[in-house]
This record gives C-alpha cells, sequence and structure tokens, in this order.
C-alpha cells in the first residue's frame, strides 16, 4: 500500500518546522512512507491555506492512503506506524473543546490537526473544499468543514488521543481556565515550570506518551521537542 504523509507550510514557518519536518520525515522513513512538504498554495489565494490539506487526494491521486498532518505537529521518535481506519473512512482525533459545536449532524468535533484517510474518500475532501466553513461546527477553516461533510456522509473514525495531542489546550480546558490562561502570567508561568522542573507530573507524562504534540498555543517549539521522546 503505497502511502503519502502531506503537511501544508507555506511562509515563513520555520520557527516551527525546523523541529517537526525532521521528526515528520524520519517517521515516514521508519514506516515506509513517501513524504511530501507542501510550500505552494493548491488552491486559490484568497482562501485561508488551512483549506490546502482538502486539496491534498486530488492533486496526489496515485495513493492509497493519506496522512495529512499540520506543520505544527511534533511527531514522537516512538510513534508507531499510522493508525488503519476502516475503509472509505477519514480518521480524526476528538479535539480538545467539544463544547461548542452546535450542528445536529456532528457527534463530536474532529481536529484536523491529523488527518487519516484511505484514497476512496476523496469526495468527501472534495466536498468539504467546495462548501467551505461552518460556523456552526467549532474550528478553524478546513476544521469544519471536513467534519460537516464526513459526519453528513457518515465517514468519520475516532482516533486515538495520542496522535494529535495539544498539551496547552487540554491544561485550560480540563480545567475551565481559559480566562486565566489568556489573561495571567503567573498562572502561564505555573505550567510551564511544571512541565520542566517535574518530570513524574501528569503534564509531563502526557507530553512524553503522546505519539504527536501539537503546538497549538504552544509559542515555545525547542521545549516540547525536547521534551518528547
Amino acid at each position: 500500500m503505497r502511502t503519502l504523509l502531506a503537511t501544508v507550510s507555506i511562509g515563513a514557518r520555520d520557527r516551527l518546522t525546523r523541529y517537526s519536518l525532521p521528526r515528520m520525515e524520519d517517521w515516514s522513513r521508519r514506516c515506509g512512507m513517501e513524504f511530501q512538504v507542501i510550500r505552494r498554495s493548491l488552491i486559490p489565494a484568497e482562501r485561508p491555506p488551512h483549506f490546502n490539506k482538502l486539496a491534498i487526494p486530488a492533486h496526489f491521486p496515485d495513493y492509497d492512503r493519506y496522512v495529512i498532518v499540520d506543520d505544527d505537529l511534533l511527531i514522537s521518535r516512538h510513534a508507531p506506524p499510522p493508525p488503519d481506519t476502516p475503509l472509505g473512512s477519514i480518521g480524526l482525533v476528538p479535539d480538545e473543546e467539544q463544547r461548542h459545536t452546535r450542528a445536529a449532524c456532528v457527534k463530536w468535533t474532529g481536529n484536523t490537526g491529523f488527518i487519516v484517510a484511505d484514497k476512496s474518500t476523496a469526495p468527501v475532501f472534495a466536498d468539504a473544499l467546495v462548501r467551505g466553513s461552518d460556523a456552526t461546527i467549532w474550528g478553524y477553516a478546513d476544521q469544519s468543514a471536513l467534519n460537516r461533510s464526513a459526519w453528513t456522509m457518515g465517514k468519520l473514525e475516532s482516533l486515538d488521543r495520542r496522535w494529535n495531542f495539544m498539551p496547552v489546550i487540554h491544561h485550560f480546558v480540563t480545567r475551565d481556565a481559559w480566562q486565566q490562561w489568556s489573561t495571567r502570567r503567573t498562572y502561564r508561568l505555573g505550567y510551564y515550570l511544571d512541565i520542566l522542573l517535574r518530570p513524574g507530573s501528569k503534564n509531563r507524562r502526557m507530553i512524553r506518551d503522546a505519539y504527536g504534540v501539537h503546538l497549538v498555543r504552544a509559542p515555545y517549539p525547542w521545549l516540547f521537542s525536547r521534551l518528547m521522546s
């Protein structure tokens, strides 16, 4: 089975990709995947670049399976081969934030920072790209679009959360502490001291045990890369 590991990285992204891309390339080599960094837009320039992820199956049709990851996702050195999904299904990890989706068709909101799909799901990606964002589904650009199309067509499969772990989001969402995180520097400092100085802390263990650490609202990629296996 021919598998494409693809990431979209357009513009000045070196602050992140100097850590993420070598990890992706190593993972692709270990698992026999072909690796592609997409640096030029596959879609009209006026659309948010995130939608490029939805265009990948159509632009690279000669693969049996696609693993599409954000360029701010750090793949662990102990990550196994990508998870299997049922034929015709799109695999997503449930987003850390599940409170804001209102669309009746969505049972849970998947995060599109890590996507696994086989070639038969290309029509789902195409539908999401054409329809665009949905304000009733949590997530920016491609996330709400792909969730809507996949749930409407009955094509979504839940993946192990370790594939797309968002440590900072997890920390403040599980504590309902967005206000403290966004306004109190001392609150943020407490989290970083915990993961730096307490090797046995739950926060540190979750980073170490993750297969993929997604750097959403995490401004220190060098730190999370160092803490990962």
